[in-house]
Parts: C-alpha cells; structure tokens; sequence
C-alpha cells in the first residue's frame, strides 16, 4: 500500500475517534487503524418531540493553519490555560472552523507519534507532508467539532488540570442529534510566538491519544524500510494488517458475522489489542445480544479501568435494561472526569428509563442547578411533568424551552405524550402565549 493509501486511511479514522462516532452510524472506515464507533447514548429517552430545528448544512472544511512550532520552555499559568479554553469554546459557538484549526499544532502532533521511531527522512516526511494535505482537505478535528456544534452538538470546558506534567484542559462533547458523549483531554504547549497551542488529544472514546492513533498508522510504513526496530507486536500487527482491513471493511459493509469470524481468525497478542477489541465490539452488536455481551465483558476484564471501557459499559448496561448497574458506571465515569453536570442528566435518563420518575426529577433538577444550559434535562423534567400531571411546570419548561434555548414546537394536539396537557388551562395559557396579535 502507498504512503499516501495509508495517510488517507488513518486521518479518516482519527477525525472519527476525535469526534466520538455514533453507535447509530451505518459506516465503519476502512482504515489501518481501528476505531472506536461506540459512545454512550444514554439521554432523556422519553423527552416529548419537537419541531426539528432548522440545521445549516455542513461547512466546507477550510486549511490548518500552516506549520507550528512548539517552544516547550515557555511557561505556562493556569489563567492562560482558563483563558484558552474560553476562546475555544467562543470559537466552536461561531463555527469559526479555521479559527479553531489555528489553535491545534498538527505538525507537532505528528511528530509525537514519530517520536523513537527509525526512518528515512523521505519517508519521515513524506508521511508528515501527506497527512498535512489530507487534513487541509477534510478540515481536520476542527472541522468535525464545528460542525456538529452547528448541527445541535456542543462542546464545553470543564476544567484545567495536569497530567504527565503537561496542562490538559478537559472538555466535554456532546453530539449531535442525541448521538452520544465523548470527552477530549486537550494537552497544551506554547508556540514560539507566545500562543497556547494544542499539540495532542487524549480520546476517551477511543482511550488513548491521537498521536498514539497516528502512530499506528505509521508503523505498517516504516515495516517496509527498517522492519527490525519493530517490537514483536508491532511486527505482529502490520503482518496481519491485511486481515485487519478485510475485517473493517467488511463490517462498513453490513457484514458483521464475517467481521467477527475475520477478528476471531487473528492471532491472540491481536485480540487483546483494545483498538481491535473495540471493533469486535461493534461487530458482535450487529451480531447478537449475545456476542455483544460477551464481546463487552472482554473488553471490560482486559481493560477494567480504561476511559472508553467506561463509556461503552454505561451503554451496554443501559441497553440490556441493567439500570442499577448503568447507573455505577455513570458514577465511576463522573469520578474520572473530576465531576461533570451532564452525567446528573445522563443519571436522569437511566432512571426515567428504569421508572423512577422522582429520582430522575432530582438528578435534572440538580442538573440545572449546576449548569442551566444543559437542555437535556430540561427535556427531562418535561417528560416528569407530564408523567405527574404537574402541567404547571410543563408550561414552565416549554416556555424555558422556546425562550432559552428557541425551541419550535410542534403543534401539541398531534404528540401523544401532551394529550392531557392540551386539555388543560395550562395548554391555553401556553395557545395565548404563542398567538401572533
């Protein structure tokens, strides 16, 4: 395969992990490396329909900025780090694609995954230079975050920490149209020019860094040139690299049973690979209740405590109607983060789900309180209302709904759900509010 295959295949795969694919998504990329295509989906899942709102198409994805470089020297203060995430934040609000690429040092990204790796310096920069153009034609994670912000996402700083010596700013993404959570683990650096820069990702979805991605796909090419620098996994990996690729692109095919089988067919040191794990685990879902089970349980004992083994456990538990058990998950996922308001919603959802309705009126509520741009619980109390006839606090939230957050409803008499509310004062309180004069 040609440096420039392998360029295109993996950048497909890391814009996917660094987005947090929906397990909802019917494509898979084929790709040298495996992705995580699993984000937990647990929301307010009896939230009353709406109108859907007008979504702008898909932005065109404008270049990186050019090459960055990082001084590693400068300091850096933890208002900076503040600062920096609230321009983020700023920047994703108003789509502003190329403003968001600007702040991301690629190059250096890069070469943290080259970094200890023998090779020539055509092959060293042919690899460089080939996912630099591929970025400038997809638009790169900046691109992707954009856009589902401009889709009904949402990305949100949670905090600044430290983590192998470096600043991280964490930060939450939610996806578009109900289809998930991720979390980002920014690591930052300083150009020469003064300027904060993000020069890596740690993806929970996926459980590693980006850099960490890009190295495996940087390996098959450099088996060709100096293949005894590899370790005997590595060497391992890129003999079966073939069938890693049949495996993938059967399952973008709809063919999961084959998926699985193919994976099965992999030497032992493979299997236990989380990445390939994570494949077995899109398969076996496609499969059966059964395979996913215990496809789950083996990611689950291999890697009890990895971030994404906490993201797909919360799914799993939820899906197979375990909500006591979804619920501790969401608690050890809350734990790792340091504490994230949008798993008091997450907790809501379980619970409308499981009918504990006054418990999940208590997690929304504490939601709110928390973080009042958190919509979702909204939804939930909506739901909550309706279940307790409380139609006062129905109009409540639907005026919250269209005021806060413009929100366009669909004409209640047609939503099952509201058949009570629309006979009550409340609803013609609510009819006289929206009556253009």
């Amino acid at each position: 395969m040609s440096i420039r295959s392998f360029v295109v295949s993996t950048v497909v795969a890391v814009l996917a992990i660094a987005g947090g694919c929906s397990k909802e998504s019917d494509s898979t990329p084929v790709s040298v490396t495996p992705t995580s295509t699993q984000s937990t989906t647990v929301t307010s899942s009896s939230a009353p329909a709406v109108k859907p709102r007008q979504v702008a198409a898909t932005a065109p994805a404008p270049a990186p900025e050019p090459v960055i470089t990082i001084d590693f020297n400068l300091p850096i203060t933890a208002e900076e780090c503040v600062a920096f995430g609230k321009q983020l934040e700023v920047l994703i609000q108003n789509r502003d694609i190329r403003a968001v690429n600007a702040l991301i040092a690629w190059n250096a990204m890069l070469e943290r995954a080259v970094d200890g790796v023998k090779a020539s310096d055509k092959l060293h920069d042919s690899f460089v230079n080939g996912f630099m153009k591929e970025l400038q034609r997809t638009g790169g994670m900046g691109s992707d975050i954009c856009n589902a912000a401009r889709q009904g996402g949402s990305y949100k700083v949670l905090r600044v920490h430290q983590a192998d010596g470096a600043p991280r700013i964490l930060a939450r993404f939610i996806l578009a149209n109900d289809a998930g959570i991720n979390y980002h683990d920014l690591v930052l650096a300083k150009s020469t020019d003064g300027q904060l820069r993000i020069i890596d990702v740690y993806v929970f979805a996926t459980g590693e860094l980006l850099s960490t991605t890009f190295r495996r796909g940087y390996l098959p090419i450099v088996a060709n040139e100096n293949p005894d620098q590899l370790s005997d996994w590595e060497k391992s990996y890129t003999q079966n690299l073939p069938t890693i690729q049949q495996m993938a692109k059967q399952l973008e095919e709809g063919n999961a049973a084959e998926s699985l089988a193919t994976f099965d067919s992999l030497p032992d040191e493979l299997k236990s690979d989380k990445n390939l794990l994570m494949y077995r685990v899109r398969a076996a879902q496609a499969v059966s209740d059964e395979q996913y089970a215990a496809a789950l349980a083996t990611l689950q004992a291999t890697y009890p405590n990895d971030a994404c083994t906490l993201l797909l456990s919360i799914d799993a538990h939820f899906l197979n109607g375990n909500f006591a058990e979804a619920i501790a998950a969401v608690d050890r996922l809350d734990q790792a983060v340091g504490g994230d308001p949008y798993l008091l919603v997450m907790r809501s959802g379980i619970y409308l789900e499981a009918g504990d309705v006054a418990q999940a009126k208590t997690s929304a509520v504490e939601a709110v309180v928390q973080d009042d741009s958190l919509i979702d619980a909204y939804w939930t109390l909506g739901s909550v209302s309706l279940m307790e006839n409380d139609f006062d606090s129905t109009l409540r939230v639907l005026t919250t709904l269209e005021d806060k957050f413009g929100i366009e409803m669909q004409d209640l008499n047609k939503v099952p759900a509201y058949a009570d509310f629309v006979q009550s004062p409340q609803y013609q309180q609510w009819i006289g509010r929206n009556e253009t004069p």
